[in-house]
């Protein structure tokens, strides 16, 4: 519900189905003062900007989100509907959401923006040509005779192969200088604190110092900041 809450904020009314049987009286006749669980609490204070009626289904006649989060490897059979008796459209839904999970062949395949502008900058950046052709065809025997630009690379050159015109080390994909400071910017697009940073970064993105890198820019992030917890403000003086 919050993933549509941009939909949903200001419908005069809406239907929300779940299989949880015990949060139907809860969402729908509870106040907020009479709940006692603060987790419940909690839940109810999010969804009070909406209104809506809540209602039960068994979990297997769900088929939407099911299909969402199971990510179907085939059309459902004419079987499997009237086992879980779902409706027509239901239906027609998911068989939509299996095309888009394993599109037809002869439909060219969605390109990843980000990653062209990753193999155009590759194709421009002299340090990252010689590090793709020195993992293509072998490092040098001795570090010292190893291009000054590529030293840092030294350690990890065993583990470093190529996709494409990517180097990538492990799963993580090494970033071209000329699109470091755009990806720095877009992994901490969410205000993250450092280690959290570095960890959505150690699954994706990889340069020599990229730690040290997130590290300065959360410092110079000035919202991130202001919300630090020796920022807090004052509380309020009573007499």
């Amino acid at each position: 519900m919050f993933k549509c809450g941009y939909y949903l904020k200001g419908l005069q009314t809406f239907e929300h189905v779940t299989d949880h049987r015990p949060l139907i009286s809860i969402l729908n006749s509870y106040t907020l003062d009479a709940v006692e669980n603060p987790r419940l609490q909690r839940l109810k204070e999010k969804l009070s900007p909406f209104i809506f009626t809540a209602r039960w289904r068994a979990g297997k006649q769900l088929c939407i989100p099911d299909a969402l989060s199971r990510h179907p490897v085939s059309s459902p059979t004419d079987e499997a509907n009237m086992l879980v008796d779902v409706s027509a459209h239901e239906a027609v839904a998911v068989r939509a959401i299996h095309s888009l999970a394993s599109p037809d062949d002869s439909q060219p395949a969605t390109t990843d923006v980000q990653l062209e502008e990753l193999q155009r900058a590759a194709c421009t950046d002299e340090t990252y040509i010689r590090l793709l052709h020195c993992v293509r065809n072998g490092f040098p025997s001795h570090r010292y005779d190893l291009h000054t630009t590529l030293l840092d690379y030294w350690k990890i050159r065993d583990e470093l192969y190529c996709d494409g015109d990517l180097v990538l080390y492990g799963p993580r994909i090494v970033v071209p200088v000329a699109s470091r400071k755009l990806v720095l910017r877009r992994l901490h697009d969410s205000h993250c604190r450092a280690e959290d940073t570095k960890r959505r970064a150690q699954q994706t993105m990889f340069w020599p110092g990229i730690n040290e890198d997130i590290t300065n820019v959360v410092r110079a992030c000035d919202a991130c900041q202001t919300l630090l917890p020796s920022q807090q403000c004052t509380g309020m003086m009573t007499s």
